[in-house]
């Protein structure tokens, strides 16, 4: 799987933030830390005090679930050039419900929070950063909701392999089903609808 370099990631998310000079990149890029984790290895779990503000992965997938009626559902991938934070817990100062795992082998870059919050102090605009998560955050949600409203599952999930093939190389079908909203066997049947579609107009 292909690694992107982590100054790149970091360039990308500023870039959509505001101006940085040279230096005041130069200090980010200090205090900006790598990471490794294992396929199905835990980065957060509800109750735990979060110390980072998001994680950007540089290769490999992130997954964040929820536990509903006992059930784990699917709610996000993070690939690179995608963001993960919990805004709930910046926004509110409480854990909300929210897990989130390596769905691959995952390298990612991230900020310890208090790191950033010293640099804030430094470089005023560096206080941006967290709006920008929780500004992308909420607009991920209204995206899926107003899709999930909108739009029938054969559309979603046409729509999820033209935008991110890779999900389905990497990731079971099951996380993905519960992305979309359904039952597992409720994918295995639209497939197979759609393999027999392809058929008939051959």
């Amino acid at each position: 799987m292909q690694v992107i370099e982590p100054q790149a990631i970091l360039k990308f998310h500023l870039s959509q933030i505001a101006i940085f000079t040279e230096e005041e990149l130069r200090r980010m890029e200090k205090i900006l830390k790598l990471g490794h984790a294992r396929a199905g290895q835990l980065l957060y779990a509800p109750k735990e005090k979060l110390s980072t503000l998001a994680w950007l992965p540089i290769s490999g997938i992130l997954r964040g679930y929820r536990y509903v009626d006992c059930v784990d559902r699917t709610f996000c991938f993070s690939n690179p050039y995608c963001a993960f934070g919990n805004v709930y817990y910046y926004v509110t100062g409480y854990s909300d419900d929210v897990y989130m795992e390596a769905a691959t082998d995952v390298i990612y870059i991230y900020f310890d929070y208090k790191d950033l919050i010293a640099l804030e102090k430094e470089i005023p605009k560096v206080e941006k950063i967290r709006s920008y998560i929780i500004k992308m955050t909420n607009i991920f949600v209204t995206n899926i909701l107003t899709d999930m409203c909108t739009k029938d599952l054969k559309t979603r999930y046409l729509e999820l392999i033209e935008r991110e093939p890779i999900l389905f190389q990497l990731i079971p079908q099951y996380q993905i089903a519960s992305y979309l909203g359904v039952e597992p066997q409720s994918l295995s049947r639209l497939k197979a609808q759609i393999k027999k579609e392809m058929v008939m107009e051959v």
